[in-house]
């Protein structure tokens, strides 16, 4: 499990809304909550991952309907957004500012746990960790249910989204104050790059992670530690 959490009402079950939309109403509902927590979304979730969400509820696909008709979720085109969303989370870049203190202050509380004689190498993947951006992790193994199909669906989604996270699409999308459309686009984009590269085919029969997946569009930053030798840099070259 990754540690994250998202927000439920104690009033959730007995809210008419979600009486009225059924178990399989209230179980996507979930659902989509997680999915938009996890990926850091602003509420939104992509009409292309309903087929992952159905499975991991379990639900059938007329529930993403009730949930509209009952105002849980509106209509956006190729996303549905949580319409309560900002009613019990703070926006995008605050989680994301909450996440990176958390994640430095583990990381510190570990270098200062292992004392004084933890040496150069505690020092240096401390400095690699705090360069790196938080990311989801990994998507975790399909329930029985689960298809071959929707597992590689659900980890081509994590895949864009970390590239989405990488390139910055989602601070992108707030400075220009674009619509769940323009984001949409940018996902519809990424997709067809990653489907079209020449790997694909490869990471797809070795069952790769989400994260091998978005390497090949978009690398992890590289960061040199100060006094350590420079990867990129060819053995006896000048400084």
């Amino acid at each position: 499990m990754s540690g994250e959490w998202t927000p439920v009402s104690v009033d959730f079950l007995t809210d008419p809304a979600m009486v009225a939309a059924g178990p399989d109403g209230k179980l996507l509902y979930l659902a989509g909550l997680c999915y938009a927590q996890k990926h850091t979304t602003d509420g939104l979730i992509p009409k292309a991952v309903l087929p992952v969400l159905l499975a991991q509820a379990p639900a059938k696909a007329k529930a993403a309907d009730r949930l509209v008709d009952l105002d849980k979720w509106a209509d956006e085109g190729d996303c549905w957004r949580i319409t309560q969303w900002h009613r019990w989370n703070d926006p995008a870049d605050v989680i994301t500012a909450r996440r990176e203190r958390e994640r430095q202050r583990k990381a510190e509380w570990r270098l200062r746990k292992a004392g004084p004689d933890a040496g150069r190498d505690a020092s240096r993947d401390a400095g690699r960790d705090a360069s790196r951006p938080r990311l989801p992790a990994a998507a975790p193994s399909p329930a029985p249910s689960t298809t071959p199909k929707q597992q590689q669906a659900e980890i081509s989604t994590e895949a864009v989204e970390i590239v989405m996270q990488r390139r910055g699409r989602y601070e992108m999308a707030r400075e220009k104050q674009a619509g769940a459309g323009w984001l949409a686009a940018a996902r519809r984009g990424i997709a067809e790059e990653l489907r079209e590269h020449p790997d694909y085919g490869r990471l797809v029969h070795d069952n790769a992670t989400p994260d091998a997946f978005a390497d090949l569009l978009e690398p992890p930053p590289l960061r040199v530690v100060p006094n350590e030798p420079d990867p990129t840099r060819p053995l006896g070259s000048a400084s």
